[in-house]
């Protein structure tokens, strides 16, 4: 069969290797029949609840069988699947489960219990609660996830290729996050593409760490439904137990973001580490610190290396082929296969090689829009008036600033959002960051702007310090011999614990800049340097 939904991709399983392992949690292992049949017996139960096609059906729980049977489910009976993060509050999960209309989530105990004690929406009929522990709240509100399993009827309708499968809320750290619908399509489209370019086949395990409320995480999983692979399900991230992992179950491909590959390495340049299994590594995300990229191959030795570059809104935009890497470390790459896309100025024509411009992009990943806000759907996909005869048709403007170099390939500049204007020159955080992360013991950097009388704004960097801690005096000196005088930091804020994250792992930069500007307004003549506890 031609696999045209998630849905296709789990019949697809229980059809060609109902005896093959599909997942490893822990444990416990899970077959391609197991899991079909573990599909089946809880769409059943939604079914019985009187979900169909379209109603909005929500997950937050540790990574697990439950989470992805819970999602395949959802979507067998042509319904929506929305995965939020487990680090969000119960504030969030109240406001999104409103914002969408769902009718059921799939929780833990910990979350049910602080559901039952508050006002939810209207629209939220009932709790499945998956995984140990006690639940207190009215018993007629939940069921267990051993409970809710029943017969599916005969004539369930099975979605489309063009109907809504997920609804991905953003992450948020500003303003309300925004539902990014996605069609099977999407996913299907996505799945193959990223597939084909990392060639994954039956014999790949794959070690699944990023989360998939995450669509760079939940390609993971769909990648291995597609061909008939491993999905290995690794809870903790800490960098001693990711090498561990790697090595005990003889991962062949992992997908991490910035933030996981740069104790992951700085670990693994201390203690060392041996994979002669790991066929290819990803990073995306973010753009990965070249100190941290410069390492990977003397660390990786044999394994090879993609980066890649997408958005919610879709999914997957471009990549790097892993030959590329020493000579064009860092860049984002060139479009992927069946996709196109283009550095345009403001008013959508196009920039010429060197230029910096805001990516746009068109083709099968391109996201349905934005749950319940036309307005927020209608500028982020919208025509480009000077693409030509291609310009009427519907693009995602990424809000990315990207130019493209003399071969071709893109690199990315920085968000439109966090640009740095000072003394009327824009500038990329990325650029400061990218210096800052080469001095010994910087884990993370953040740059960015502070208001400033003279300047319009000021530089200014928070640093993550590794376990020997950083000297804020030999760093600020670094700086000044490695950075040109208009990129100088004006103050440097040692930021104490880890930085905060998004429920998609990556750093959240705009919660670390909001922290530091509520916590003093900066003196400029003053030497001191922030200090963030």
């Amino acid at each position: 069969m031609i696999p045209f939904t998630v849905d296709d991709l789990v019949e697809q399983g229980r059809r060609r290797w109902p005896d093959r392992t599909f997942l490893v949690a822990g444990a416990e292992t899970v077959t391609f029949g197991d899991l079909a049949e573990r599909v089946e017996r809880f769409a059943g139960w939604l079914q019985a609840q009187g979900i169909g096609p379209g109603d909005r059906v929500g997950v937050t729980v540790q990574k697990s069988p439950e989470e992805i049977v819970a999602m395949l489910a959802a979507a067998r009976l042509g319904a929506v699947w929305v995965n939020l993060s487990i680090h969000w509050n119960i504030q969030q999960v109240r406001d999104q489960a409103r914002d969408c209309g769902m009718r059921i989530l799939v929780t833990g105990a910990r979350r049910a219990s602080e559901m039952l004690a508050q006002d939810w929406p209207d629209s939220l009929e009932r709790l499945v609660v998956a995984g140990e522990g006690a639940v207190e709240g009215d018993r007629r509100r939940w069921v267990s996830w051993q409970d809710a399993v029943a017969p599916l009827q005969p004539g369930a309708r099975r979605p489309l290729e063009t109907d809504l499968a997920a609804i991905c809320y953003t992450s948020g750290s500003t303003g309300r996050p925004k539902g990014v619908m996605l069609s099977h399509r999407n996913f299907l489209a996505a799945t193959q593409i990223v597939a084909e370019y990392l060639g994954n086949n039956a014999e790949d395990r794959l070690l699944s760490v990023l989360p998939c409320c995450f669509n760079y995480g939940l390609l993971q999983v769909l990648s291995m439904l597609l061909v008939g692979g491993t999905i290995v399900l690794q809870r903790v991230t800490m960098a001693a137990e990711l090498a561990a992992a790697l090595a005990r179950h003889r991962i062949t491909g992992i997908a991490a973001v910035p933030s996981i590959w740069t104790p992951l390495v700085a670990y693994l340049s201390e203690v060392g580490g041996d994979f002669p299994d790991l066929r290819y590594l990803t990073n995306a995300g973010g753009k990965c610190p070249d100190a941290v990229l410069a390492c990977l191959p003397r660390l990786f030795p044999t394994t090879r290396v993609y980066l890649m570059y997408g958005m919610t809104e879709t999914i997957r935009a471009t990549y790097l082929p892993p030959e590329l890497f020493d000579s064009k470390r860092g860049a984002m790459g060139s479009a992927i296969r069946n996709t196109e896309v283009f550095i345009v100025d403001a008013d959508g024509n196009p920039c010429p090689p060197g230029t910096a411009g805001e990516l746009v992009q068109r083709g099968p990943t391109v996201a349905m829009g934005y749950w319940n806000r036309p307005d927020d759907t209608a500028r982020k996909f919208r025509p480009c008036p000077g693409l030509g005869a291609i310009g009427a048709e519907r693009f995602c403007w990424s809000g990315d600033i990207v130019r493209q170099d003399e071969d071709g390939i893109l690199w990315f500049v920085g968000r439109h959002d966090f640009m740095i204007k000072s003394n009327g020159v824009r500038i990329s955080p990325t650029e400061i960051e990218e210096v800052v992360h080469r001095f010994p013991g910087v884990v993370h950097a953040v740059a960015f702007g502070a208001p400033d009388p003279q300047a319009g704004q000021a530089i200014e960097v928070a640093v993550q310090a590794g376990e020997n801690g950083i000297d804020l005096a030999e760093l600020r000196r670094f700086c000044r011999e490695s950075l040109p005088g208009y990129l100088h930091p004006r103050r440097l804020h040692l930021w104490l614990g880890r930085m905060p994250t998004t429920g998609n792992g990556k750093i959240d930069v705009r919660a670390v800049v909001e922290t530091l500007r509520r916590a003093a307004t900066p003196d400029p003549l003053s030497p001191a340097e922030g200090v963030r506890s």
